[in-house]
């Protein structure tokens, strides 16, 4: 059971690279490593050692040479940029079929106007249906804290009938 401290140096090295490539399938990991295991979003590239953000999209834009986000890889070869220039633009073909395939189901769905709803019915149905108390953020201010003179109370249904009025009159 007893270990050596270079075996012990041997795993844990090989442990920090296994725990920073990270267990996926992408081209992007062939040229980047976690720069901290803590942050999956900071990556480093193995060819120039530049540590970019924005994860396994950002690096695979940098060995790609695209400019914008990040500064192009000085050491990536053609072969590297062929290989993430052709992942990139192979996501971009899903997402926009994608998008396509929810363009083509919400077409499908029609919301129209043509079917009127009567009130009377479905007073029927679900009840009585009142008014909210509450007309809304703006009422908070002029409602009436104290209920318990008759002057406040007039105050708040002459407040109520105007809010009514001018709700009749948008209608």
């Amino acid at each position: 059971m007893s270990s050596t401290p270079q075996s012990r140096e041997s795993t844990a090295s090989t442990d920090v690279t296994h725990r920073s490539k990270r267990n996926s399938s992408d081209v992007g990991w062939e040229f980047g490593v976690l720069a901290d295991p803590n942050n999956p979003d900071k990556v480093q590239c193995l060819r120039c050692k530049k540590v970019v953000s924005g994860g396994v999209y950002r690096i695979k834009q940098h060995i790609a040479g695209i400019i914008g986000s990040v500064k192009p890889c000085k050491l990536s070869t053609n072969e590297d940029k062929i290989k993430c220039r052709n992942a990139l633009n192979e996501a971009k073909k899903k997402k926009k079929a994608k998008q396509e395939h929810v363009d083509a189901l919400r077409a499908e769905v029609n919301i129209s106007n043509d079917e009127t709803i009567d009130l009377d019915e479905m007073e029927d149905s679900f009840g009585n249906l009142k008014p909210s108390k509450s007309f809304g953020p703006i009422d908070r201010f002029a409602k009436v804290v104290d209920k318990g003179t008759s002057k406040q109370a007039n105050l708040s249904n002459v407040i109520r009938k105007e809010q009514m009025n001018a709700y009749k009159e948008y209608l």
